[in-house]
């Protein structure tokens, strides 16, 4: 009886995720034919403010599940998205109730400046791991 409830448990969850995995492959094929990568080179092309800004509007203005935010942000960076505008683009764009916006803590952990990464967590200060400032 345990493998038939396992295996309606895993039946069920793919059927839950299914729609956003197509609507996530579909919106990047329309993404990938149909947008120029000139407009996204021009709109998302580096880490300024600006670029940074129109790719959480975009983000925001999809809000998409995961799965589709995940699979746009890719098309955008294989189009000549800059990383960090993909990632603004993917962060803005997840459910309210997943990902960084679930977990104030790890979102605020993350800091994001000029396309690189830093994890900044009080747990590396507090073991004396030294970490160094932002540069302004």
């Amino acid at each position: 009886m345990f493998i038939v409830d396992a295996l309606a448990m895993a039946g069920s969850m793919t059927w839950e995720i299914l729609w956003a995995l197509i609507l996530g492959f579909a919106l990047s094929a329309v993404v990938q034919a149909v947008v120029r990568r000139s407009t996204v080179v021009r709109l998302l092309g580096t880490d300024s403010p600006r670029s940074l800004t129109i790719a959480a509007g975009l983000g925001a203005a999809s809000s998409s599940c995961s799965y589709a935010a995940v699979a746009l942000a890719r098309a955008l960076f294989r189009k000549g998205a800059n990383f960090t505008a993909a990632m603004a683009f993917e962060i803005a764009s997840t459910n309210p109730g997943g990902g960084a916006r679930r977990d104030p803590g790890a979102a605020a952990g993350l800091a994001v400046h000029r396309g690189r990464v830093r994890r900044r967590t009080d747990h590396d200060r507090a073991a004396g791991a030294a970490v160094p400032p932002l540069p302004a």
